[in-house]
């Protein structure tokens, strides 16, 4: 679930805690007159805000990975966060590849480096 979707539904949540009167299609509801609007938002809020904090921690707490790309060119390996847009900084505009792929896609290179 992404975090839009838990800020709109603890809005919602609010709309119970706070709005007087719902209008739907010439129905009008006076909230007021029923009590437990008031327990279904704090319960959608709190609910909210348990997946809100929880989704930010898994993001934050996720490992993260090295990818490593080799230039096909040069036969360099690279940190793919110390590229610029993936290009090779040797052979400046040729565009490296997952190391994983590359050595799928070239397994005798594999063997010719053990």
């Amino acid at each position: 679930m992404d975090r839009l979707t838990i800020v709109i539904f603890m809005l919602l949540g609010f709309s119970f805690l706070f709005m007087e009167e719902y209008n739907f299609r010439g129905i009008s509801l006076q909230t007021a007159n029923y009590p437990s609007f008031k327990v279904v938002g704090v319960l959608i809020i709190l609910i909210s805000l348990y997946m809100l904090l929880k989704y930010t921690k898994t993001k934050d707490e996720e490992e993260i990975q090295d990818e490593y790309t080799i230039c096909p060119n040069c036969k360099e390996t690279f940190n793919y966060d110390d590229l610029k847009k993936g290009k090779c900084p040797y052979c400046k505009d040729v565009d490296t590849v997952d190391i994983e792929q590359y050595y799928k896609d070239n397994p005798e290179e594999k063997e010719k480096g053990n």
